[in-house]
């Protein structure tokens, strides 16, 4: 039996090993600038996120004090369409974002591109805020409910919209296919699953992948039959209590090196902007920052805007708004205390075969040596959300592709729950590098479609806060917002 599933995990990285370099070969495909190779999606991600944060007026800003209310309920009506609370929508989708990325990623990241892509990951986090607020807020204006209350929404219904205020609504709905696509692949999570698995290996000793993919399945799948609903409902427990568990073994980690970290600030800010720099210099730590800061934070990706579409409300600003939260929360603040207390810590940057969660592992032993356990428990359930948040937006892709229904969810469910199954199989740098492709797929497309409708929701956003200081924030924006169709659209 063990000489079996070593064959078999054998034959799985053999495919996988080819078509993760055939994805990245076309997706991150490079541009000489400088004497540097960027992938002209990094380099456009880029120039999106600065455009719309100053389109929108520095939303990233402004937004937050009333991200926070809103979030908080204080706006919320009993009469709102949707299946969850914007509370929940901003859970369930943190589930999809809040993830080992966060933690994993993050020391793949300094490993490559040194301290200076700490830095570059919080300025593309930051920016990004901005793209997160339009994606999620044309989600929920041009999303689909059905006639038993089941919400579609996300960058499938406003492409082909996009594209035909430029007289190409078919390419729309050709792009929207791929991005369905796109998302299926990308919801298979082998990185988050990989990394639970290696983790919990090196604190038990317990080495059969395809078992604790299995007994990860059977989880997950318990979850997300119940649907959204029901992954809101856990999410809303379990996320916040993470993520104050983290923040809470971070700061310890942070107070005890107090003195190294002027040093590690220090190091970041030469890190990123001195061209000499070791690692490619200020564009190599630039490269990877921003792959990281994308990865973890998934804005442009449309992804998230799949949850958020689920939301109570009839203003798709003010989703866009709680949107905001999310990116912040991820990337400027998760990321960053990861960052700090791997390089505070001074954990020996080297990535050996099984990933980035070894380095962050290493870090926290530092100063608290019975954390491995916990760390292993943090990283397992952070793998669980992001699997059962992504399942929701493969499950969305796939309704969009070839219809809704409650056979085909459960048919859909049934292979994603395979796919969970076979992830531990699977080599991280395997795992990173194909999801990395599968993910940055998807930004191109729904960025495209930002800028072609970024006009319409400025004025939608104008409106809002023009409403907001009349205290009439709850008449509907536009005739589109939140239409009720049983009919999904098909490309």
């Amino acid at each position: 039996m063990t000489l079996s599933l070593a064959g078999l995990e054998a034959a799985l990285n053999r495919v996988l090993g080819p078509a993760a370099d055939l994805a990245n070969a076309v997706v991150f495909a490079a541009a000489p600038i400088g004497g540097f190779k960027l992938p002209v999606v990094v380099i456009w991600l880029v120039a999106v996120s600065v455009v719309m944060s100053l389109y929108f007026g520095l939303i990233n800003i402004r937004g937050l004090p009333q991200a926070v209310r809103l979030a908080r309920g204080d706006f919320a009506k009993p009469g709102d369409r949707g299946e969850v609370s914007q509370f929940g929508a901003l859970s369930a989708a943190l589930a999809g974002t809040l993830g080992v990325g966060s933690v994993a990623g993050v020391a793949l990241a300094i490993s490559i591109g040194g301290a200076g892509a700490m830095v570059w990951m919080t300025i593309t986090g930051f920016l990004g805020m901005a793209l997160k607020f339009a994606e999620c807020a044309l989600a929920v204006k041009y999303r689909k409910i059905g006639a038993d209350g089941v919400v579609n929404g996300g960058p499938m219904h406003y492409l082909p919209i996009a594209f035909a205020k430029i007289g190409a609504r078919p390419v729309g709905q050709a792009i929207a296919a791929f991005f369905c696509v796109a998302t299926m692949l990308a919801a298979t999570s082998v990185f988050q699953v990989n990394q639970a698995f290696v983790q919990i290996k090196a604190v038990t000793g317990f080495a059969s992948p395809l078992l604790f993919g299995l007994v990860f399945a059977v989880l997950v799948g318990l979850v997300i039959i119940g649907g959204v609903k029901s992954i809101a409902r856990l999410c809303t427990r379990l996320v916040p209590g993470l993520v104050l568990a983290y923040f809470v073994a971070a700061a310890i980690i942070l107070v005890a090196r107090a003195p190294a970290l002027p040093g590690v600030l220090a190091s970041a800010l030469r890190g990123a902007f001195d061209l000499h720099a070791a690692a490619g210099g200020a564009l190599g730590a630039l490269v990877v920052g921003v792959q990281r800061a994308v990865y973890a934070g998934e804005s442009g990706l449309g992804s998230a805007a799949i949850a958020h579409a689920a939301a109570k409300t009839d203003e798709p600003v003010s989703e866009g708004l709680v949107a905001l939260l999310e990116p912040f929360v991820t990337v400027v603040v998760v990321c960053n205390l990861t960052a700090l207390v791997i390089l505070a810590a001074g954990a020996p940057l080297t990535v050996g075969a099984v990933g980035g969660v070894e380095i962050a592992s290493a870090a926290f032993e530092r100063v608290l040596p019975w954390f491995a356990p916990v760390l292993a428990i943090l990283v397992a359930l952070l793998a669980y959300k992001t699997v059962i948040g992504w399942a929701y937006y493969g499950e969305r892709a796939f309704g969009w592709l070839f219809g809704e229904g409650p056979r085909r969810r459960a048919g859909f469910r049934l292979v994603f729950l395979g796919a969970v199954t076979l992830a531990p199989v699977l080599t991280a740098g395997e795992a990173i590098r194909f999801l990395d492709a599968m993910v940055f797929a998807m930004a191109a497309p729904n960025t495209i479609a930002l800028c072609l409708l970024a006009g319409d929701l400025r004025r939608d956003l104008a409106d809002y806060y023009r409403r907001l200081s009349g205290q009439q924030v709850t008449a509907a924006l536009t005739p589109l917002s939140s239409r009720r169709d049983p009919a999904p659209e098909h490309p």
